[in-house]
Order: C-alpha cells, then sequence, then structure tokens
C-alpha cells in the first residue's frame, strides 16, 4: 500500500508498506531508490514498529497522518 501526504517541512511525504510485510515505512530522506525509515509509535523513527493489517487505504493514511502530526509535535518539543 502507498499514499502520499503534502507537507510543509518537506513538501510530499511517501508513506508505504514494504516488501510484503504490513511493516509501514516513509521516504523522509528524500533519497530516490532506498528503502525509507521504518514508522514507530508515538511519532518516532525508533522503538515499537507500525504496521497496517487493514487493507482499506483510507484506514492507511489515516494512520499515516496520525504518524506525522505526532511526529512533528516530537520534534517540536510538545
Amino acid at each position: 500500500m502507498r499514499t502520499t501526504i503534502n507537507t510543509r517541512e518537506f513538501g510530499e511525504l511517501t508513506f508505504f508498506t514494504g516488501n510484503g510485510t504490513n511493516y509501514v515505512f516513509v521516504d523522509i530522506n528524500g533519497q530516490p531508490g532506498t528503502l525509507g525509515k521504518q514508522i514507530c509509535d508515538g511519532g518516532g523513527l525508533m522503538g515499537s514498529t507500525i504496521s497496517c493489517r487493514s487493507t482499506r487505504p483510507s484506514d492507511f493514511e489515516k494512520l499515516c497522518k496520525k504518524w506525522w502530526r505526532n511526529y512533528l509535535r516530537d520534534q517540536r518539543g510538545g
């Protein structure tokens, strides 16, 4: 599964599940051809990894947007 969200900070961010798994990755480093970084609970890039077991694109998009909001909150120190 794959979704892209537009952000002020990074422009377009692409979220995707990796290599036949339910684990979710984000292309936050802007390097084409890389796997991206695996997203984790609470908006992190390290810790308990997040997976999406739903096959509905709307559920996947909600999960990714929620992670992004948490990521921004953590980056701002909130």
